[in-house]
């Protein structure tokens, strides 16, 4: 008679954790149920439900992924010095080059030039040879489920499987990002379904191996969102000695014109030239390098609202133009502050009443806009800039009231 294996006893710790990933389990099942009656309701085959909901997994590292984002938290020239390291800039040239004859039939029927189409390509996928392993279906519902946006996510799972009921290139196999995006420029599935193209107007398709139908449909949603054809995104300038910093907000828009007169130079100390409107964006302070941001830099931030994101987009675009890198260093001695800290800035503003609308860790608009108020009234430059000293500095204004 065979011995029976002997297994080590369950610790408390295993038996709650075993309880807790049990009970997660029920509650998944559960939640598909519902899940299912309104997607009936929305319009989705009842059949199509049947068949691939019980496939459907919980996918737990999806909600850790989510909270560990590096366009988010990461200090801001690391994200921008990953995005675009220069064999990324090389394959990036080589695929407009190999790509030059449907990029210019793109920007003919989208106004948007293919050295921005590419960049975005680049940076999301590393021009589609990382395009996500992750159970498109299995991200989408276990962030429906356990997410802090479950409206947001039980909404694009829902177009997830109407894409899967009206086209005939998608099943229920698709794989993509751990935030459910897909295909070379990753688009989440409203995405898709609201801009996904083709040039030859047949089923648009942006997993397959050429990446045509993905670039003109990134165009598309970029068009669809107001970007301005011939515009640049945005240029390095230089800003003269007793410039008035509350005006580099990122949001205080002058002609090129007015800001010639304030003193703003390009890095060769020419004039900007007339390009429409454009605000001062400081991203890591004074310090830091100055840009001119025009309206198409907002447009970017339709794709992804990240500052990080958006201005590596624009710079890569301008690298793969055969421009130069910022000039300006970026302040790479400032220690890099956690969400946590972020979060205590954001408290300590909003107490000393610059109300930075919330305390979710990410050095926002709101947050810099308080920031530049704090520094106004200590009399520091008002650049926005969230750093060690400025907690200090705030922890100390908090302690003398």
């Amino acid at each position: 008679m065979r011995a029976a294996t002997r297994f080590p006893a369950m610790t408390n710790e295993d038996l709650r954790e075993f309880s807790n990933e049990a009970g997660r389990e029920r509650e998944f099942i559960l939640w598909k149920e519902r899940f299912q009656l309104s997607a009936k309701d929305a319009g989705i085959p009842a059949g199509l439900l049947e068949a691939v909901l019980p496939q459907i997994r919980l996918e737990p590292k999806v909600l850790k992924l989510q909270s560990n984002q590096s366009e988010f938290i990461s200090p801001i020239w690391e994200y921008v010095d990953a995005a675009m390291p220069p064999e990324r800039i090389a394959a990036g040239k080589d695929a407009m080059a190999a790509h030059r004859n449907d990029l210019e039939k793109i920007e003919i029927q989208f106004g948007v030039e293919g050295s921005f189409l590419v960049a975005i390509w680049g940076i999301e996928t590393n021009y589609g040879t990382k395009m996500g392993e992750m159970p498109v279906l299995n991200s989408l519902a276990t962030l429906a489920f356990g997410s802090n946006r479950k409206p947001f996510f039980e909404n694009e799972l829902t177009d997830a499987f109407r894409i899967l009921a009206t086209t005939s290139v998608y099943d229920a196999k698709l794989c993509g990002s751990w935030a459910g995006a897909f295909g070379h420029t990753q688009f989440m599935p409203s995405s898709f379904i609201r801009f996904a193209t083709s040039l030859d107007y047949g089923e648009a398709n942006i997993c397959k191996r050429s990446p045509v139908d993905a670039l003109a449909s990134a165009a598309n949603y970029l068009r669809s969102f107001g970007w301005i054809s011939g515009q640049p995104w945005g240029m390095e300038v230089k800003l003269p000695l007793g410039f008035d910093y509350l005006l580099a907000d990122g949001s205080t828009e002058k002609s090129p014109g007015t800001w010639n007169r304030l003193g703003v130079r390009l890095p060769d100390n020419s004039r900007l030239p007339d390009c429409g409107n454009a605000a001062i964006l400081l991203p890591a302070g004074c310090q830091g390098p100055a840009l001119a941001v025009f309206s198409n830099f907002r447009v970017i931030g339709f794709y992804n609202r990240s500052l990080a994101y958006m201005i590596a987009v624009g710079h890569l675009s301008d690298r793969l133009k055969g421009g130069p890198s910022f000039e300006q260093a970026w302040p790479r001695y400032e220690q890099p502050l956690s969400p946590s800290l972020i979060q205590e800035i954001q408290l300590l503003l909003t107490s000393l009443g610059f109300d930075t609308k919330g305390a979710d860790g990410i050095a926002g608009p709101d947050t810099m806009a308080g920031i530049r108020m704090f520094q106004a009234r200590e009399n520091l430059i008002p650049d926005g800039f969230a750093t060690a000293c400025l907690l200090e500095r705030l922890r100390s204004a908090s302690t003398s009231l």
